[in-house]
């Protein structure tokens, strides 16, 4: 897509806010629904195994809310954060 913004390291912008975070295989995690100090925070609504898996590999807790720093997201469209490979 043309509208694909690498973002490895970079800061969340208040555009983001709605957008799906999705897995590399495409599976929903969440989506971002607060942008603050340049991180992203989500809510959690995936399929609880695939959830799991991504909490694991991020270091989240129980949370339904989780903070999503930009070194774990390996691109952003108009519609979704793809995380990078864990």
């Amino acid at each position: 897509m043309s509208a694909d913004r690498e973002r490895l390291g970079m800061d969340f912008e208040e555009s983001d806010e709605g957008k799906r975070v999705v897995d590399r295989e495409g599976n929903v995690i969440g989506e971002i629904t607060d942008v603050r100090d340049g991180n992203g925070y989500v809510k959690k609504t995936g399929e609880e195994s695939v959830v799991d898996a991504i909490t694991t590999s991020l270091g989240w807790d129980d949370s339904a809310i989780q903070e999503l720093e930009g070194e774990h997201v390996d691109a952003i469209d108009d519609t979704e954060v793809r995380l990078r490979e864990f």
